[in-house]
C-alpha cells in the first residue's frame, strides 16, 4: 500500500484561546492539514461542512466542555477519532474516559510536541485503516468471497488497533510520571519500544488490509461498522482550504 498521505486526513483542533490554536497551528501544519474552532459549537458548525479525521479538544471550555463536545462529535461522526487535551489535575476524570469508547486517547499540557505529532499519526492511520476496511465492506456481495481466512483477517486487524490503543493510552500516563522539575528526562527505552511495536502493528495491518483488497475476501458481518457522514477525508478533500 502507499504510504499515507497525512495532509489528507484534516485534523481540528478547538481550543477557547487563540494562542493556544496557532502555536499547534505553527508546530504541525508542516505534517497535516489543520482546522481550528473557539468553542464547541464553532466547532461543529465546521464538521458539519468539511470532512475531518482527527478531532483533538481542550477541555476546559466556557459554554460547550471539551468532553460535552467530543460526545456530540461522536454521537453525530463516529467515526472521527477524538482526543482531549486536559490538565494534570483532570487524569483520572480523562482516563475514566478513554478506558469507555468515546475517546482514542488524551493529552496532558503542556504537550510535547514530539510526542502528540506521534501520537496525532497514529490517529489518522487508524483513521485511515479503518475507513480502508470499511471501503471494502461496502463492496457489492458479488465482490466479496466469504470464508474462514477473511474473519481471521479482520479479528486480526482487530487485534493489532487494539494494540495500538493500548500504546497510545500509555503515553499520558509516562507523561504524568515526568517531574516537573526536569519534564525532559523521558523513559527513552519505552518510547523506542513503544514506537517501533505500534510500526510493526502498523505495517501488519496494511499488509492484511491489501490481502483482502486484493482477494475481495471480507465479509460485512464479521466487524463493527463506525458510519459516518459524506465522504471520508484522504478522498479527494486533502485541497480544501481551512477554516480560521
Amino acid at each position: 500500500m502507499e504510504p499515507i498521505d497525512y495532509k489528507a486526513y484534516p485534523i481540528l483542533f478547538v481550543d477557547d484561546e487563540s494562542e493556544n490554536l496557532d502555536i499547534f497551528s505553527i508546530n504541525f501544519r508542516d505534517t497535516f492539514t489543520i482546522r481550528t474552532a473557539l468553542s464547541g459549537p464553532e466547532g461543529l458548525t465546521l464538521l458539519a461542512r468539511e470532512p475531518v479525521a482527527l478531532v483533538l479538544s481542550d477541555q476546559r471550555m466556557p459554554e460547550m466542555s471539551g468532553i460535552e463536545f467530543l460526545r456530540e462529535v461522536h454521537r453525530r461522526y463516529p467515526d472521527i477519532v477524538r482526543v482531549l487535551v486536559t490538565a494534570y489535575s483532570d487524569l483520572d476524570f480523562a482516563s475514566e474516559e478513554t478506558a469507555g469508547s468515546l475517546l482514542y486517547s488524551y493529552v496532558l499540557k503542556p504537550w510535547e510536541g514530539k510526542l502528540l505529532r506521534m501520537l496525532l499519526m497514529r490517529g489518522v492511520e487508524q483513521f485511515h485503516l479503518v475507513s480502508a476496511l470499511k471501503r471494502l465492506e461496502a463492496a457489492p456481495a458479488t465482490q466479496r468471497i466469504p470464508s474462514a481466512r477473511g474473519s481471521e483477517i479482520v479479528r486480526e486487524i482487530d487485534a493489532s488497533l487494539a494494540s495500538l490503543r493500548t500504546y497510545l493510552e500509555r503515553i499520558p500516563k509516562k507523561i504524568a510520571a515526568l517531574p516537573l522539575s526536569d519534564p525532559g528526562r523521558l523513559d527513552r527505552e519505552f518510547w523506542a519500544e513503544s514506537e517501533t511495536l505500534s510500526r510493526d502493528e502498523l505495517t501488519r495491518i496494511r499488509s492484511l488490509i491489501a490481502e483482502l483488497s486484493e482477494t475481495g475476501d471480507v465479509r460485512s458481518g464479521d466487524r463493527r461498522g463506525h458510519h459516518s457522514r459524506g465522504q471520508a477525508p484522504g478522498e479527494d478533500h486533502g485541497n480544501k482550504k481551512g477554516s480560521r
